[in-house]
């Protein structure tokens, strides 16, 4: 998974290689961009009402020390309301980084500037080759189907066979 910083940093690189592979959604590219920036602003709103919340509470705590009750319960009423605002912000926030971070899994890695635009192996360009490529006969087995028979794996209960 591609990171926060890479994207913000890099989002153009990522849309050219994303085009490269021939990927159709770019446009989650600017989704992702979207949404980090909301989850960076409510972060940024949460912090500012917890550093309000915490100047009160010193100024509930000096009135207290002064004596002035009626006055630091005032100001404790208005704490509340900096409790509810950052727990509702909390709440959007989880649901602004989920939804980030689902958008995140679906982008692919970035192919290097040397790969060739496609969409199959079919696409890539031999470089060079060395030795003799074998050729296995028609009723070669896969690997997994000589795992089985051999009782290396079994793959119904998904533990090596001793």
């Amino acid at each position: 998974m591609l990171s926060l910083n890479y994207i913000r940093e890099n989002d153009r690189t990522i849309i050219a290689g994303l085009k490269k592979r021939q990927f159709k959604p770019i446009s989650i590219i600017d989704e992702i961009m979207v949404l980090d920036q909301k989850r960076r602003n409510q972060k940024n709103e949460i912090d500012n009402i917890l550093a309000q919340a915490n100047q009160k509470a010193n100024e509930i705590g000096m009135l207290f020390k002064q004596g002035k009750t009626e006055e630091a319960d005032k100001l404790k009423s208005e704490t509340v309301d900096f409790k509810e605002k950052s727990k509702i912000l909390q709440e959007s926030l989880q649901q602004t980084t989920a939804a980030l971070n689902d958008l995140r899994t679906k982008v692919p890695n970035i192919p290097h500037d040397l790969v060739p635009n496609g969409t199959s192996e079919k696409d890539n360009e031999i470089v060079f080759t060395e030795g003799e490529i074998p050729k296995l006969a028609n009723d070669a087995l896969p690997h997994w189907e000589l795992a089985s028979q051999y009782g290396l794996i079994d793959f119904e209960l998904g533990s090596k066979i001793t």
